[in-house]
């Protein structure tokens, strides 16, 4: 007989895949139920209802990444190393989740939207810095930088993944030429936030 903890575990898998596919608000509890293989009334022995579904997913996917943020923070490996892997553990999990479900969350379920709103905020704040702090000792950045202004375009380029709705600020051919992709996009912000946009040696 199948565990309870492998039925959960496959229903919030199945949800996942469906509220990136077609949205949260279009999918029904009865389509999660189905996709998972189990009976509505199954999933209702497990879960109080779609939202809860929601709210147990994001739950776990950012207790995964606390956990293996802290772990890559504890390894003694070298500033660059430390600061590739934590970016490459936060766009690996951005990238598995569509803008479009994003913006569906900010929109009709404000309370999940603000969970993940937190969370970034928390990641930025406390990791971002700590890694930041590490490299302006090991001197991998320029004297004299700006801890605050440093924080706060990482915090900006996390919320232009994380809330789609910003790109509506650029011309509409602007905007068409940004990466649907969240992990291509990350990428790009990440290389010009650490390699700069100017050729040559700097002007100002």
């Amino acid at each position: 007989m199948e565990s309870g903890s492998n039925i959960s575990s496959r229903v919030i898998t199945q949800a996942e895949d469906l509220f990136n596919r077609f949205g949260y608000s279009k999918t029904t509890a009865d389509e999660i139920a189905r996709s998972a293989g189990i009976s509505k009334r199954t999933l209702y022995k497990y879960f109080e209802g779609k939202q809860d579904v929601l709210e147990k997913m994001v739950e776990e996917k950012m207790h995964y990444l606390k956990h293996e943020i802290r772990q890559v923070l504890e390894e003694p490996v070298v500033f660059p190393e430390k600061l590739r892997k934590v970016i490459s553990l936060v766009v690996q999990n951005l990238s598995r989740v569509s803008r479009h479900f994003l913006e569906d969350l900010r929109r009709n379920v404000p309370e999940t939207w603000q969970k993940l709103s937190d969370f970034r905020k928390e990641m930025v704040e406390i990791y971002y810095t700590r890694i930041l702090d590490e490299g302006i000792a090991a001197g991998h950045f320029k004297p004299g930088i700006n801890r605050g202004v440093a924080v706060l375009v990482m915090l900006s380029a996390m919320e232009h993944i994380i809330n789609p709705s910003t790109m509506v600020t650029l011309p509409s051919d602007l905007a068409e030429s940004i990466p649907a992709n969240s992990e291509v996009l990350f990428d790009e912000m990440i290389r010009i936030i650490y390699e700069g946009i100017l050729a040559g040696d700097p002007v100002f």
